[in-house]
């Protein structure tokens, strides 16, 4: 039965729904990107649906011009002739349809009825008589699902590497140790310093770009975090470990240099309130992280990962 594919930012995903309720109530079966089932792979639906699809309906905003998907499906959609009928919601017309007609809905509302009308005339039409096109098509989408499964699985073997570095537990680990006033120098340089180190390297950025800005956005918390962290604290010896203390805990050391209460002091410890405060703004960043890594790698099964490696423990 033909349907139309509804392309949109998530964050426009109240007025999908509702534009998905208003072809249901005109019998004009619709796919979005929600019929995916749980343990599909998001993209291989994605592309599916937009293979098999008789017409092609997307929402203009801002956000969906940013988005890579929406930008993907729109041109995935353009070669593989499908029908385009854009819906301005909010912005401007994007640069990628100005050779297309598109429907004003920037007030909030439906569209017309002349928009349904032409949307159930242009899928009445793509019913028969498409074999050969249909096969160009189909091997044109075997293509795309191939070269699309490398990069899924590439970007999975990168997210395995970097989740020895920063995940949950190791993150936790290093943000208990802080806030218990000692976290060990050594751990720091391997784990945090050692996962921007990686990082910094080409091959080690990801080929789809919305996980990559996932992992740039987390990066930037990270980094204010451990800039604070290393102004914040002071490496001493302690038994035979190096840690980092706070600065302001050096009465414990050096008592005649900085006397509880002074100036100083207060200073140090706002300093240091300042770094568990960005602490918690890390932990809360890699939680928004884990969320985006379910839906958008869904593969990823999120392995345990010792805190410590044998060697440390020797």
């Amino acid at each position: 039965m033909p349907f139309t594919f509804i392309s949109y930012s998530h964050k426009d995903e109240n007025y999908a729904l509702k534009l998905a309720k208003a072809l249901q109530n005109k019998s004009i079966e619709y796919w979005i990107d929600n019929h995916i089932k749980p343990g599909d792979q998001w993209a291989n639906g994605v592309l599916e649906a937009l293979n098999d699809c008789s017409a092609f309906i997307v929402l203009m905003t801002p956000d969906s011009e940013r988005s890579t998907w929406v930008t993907k499906e729109i041109l995935l959609a353009h070669d593989w002739n499908k029908p385009i009928l854009p819906l301005l919601l909010n912005g401007e017309k994007f640069p990628l349809l100005i050779d297309r007609q598109f429907e004003d809905v920037t007030s909030g509302g439906l569209p017309s009825d002349r928009f349904f009308e032409q949307l159930a005339k242009v899928m009445n039409t793509i019913v028969t008589g498409q074999s050969e096109e249909s096969a160009t098509r189909d091997n044109q989408f075997e293509r795309s699902l191939v070269l699309n499964d490398a990069h899924y699985k590439a970007d999975l073997r990168l997210l395995h590497e970097l989740w020895h570095y920063i995940n949950s537990a190791r993150i936790d680990y290093i943000m208990s140790a802080i806030y218990n006033r000692y976290l060990e120098y050594d751990y720091y340089i391997d784990y945090v310093a050692g996962y921007f180190r990686l990082r910094e390297r080409p091959e080690k950025h990801f080929i789809d770009k919305e996980v990559e800005r996932a992992f740039e956005i987390f990066e930037e918390i990270l980094g204010d975090f451990a800039t604070q962290f290393i102004e914040d604290s002071t490496v001493i010896e302690i038994g035979k470990r190096e840690v980092f203390k706070p600065s302001y805990k050096l009465p414990e050391i050096d008592p005649e240099r900085y006397s509880f209460g002074s100036e100083d002091y207060d200073t140090r410890a706002k300093r240091h309130d300042i770094t568990i405060e960005n602490s918690r703004k890390v932990k809360r960043a890699l939680g928004e992280l884990v969320r985006f890594i379910q839906l958008q790698l869904p593969d990823f099964d999120f392995p345990n990962v010792p805190l410590w490696n044998d060697t440390e423990n020797s």
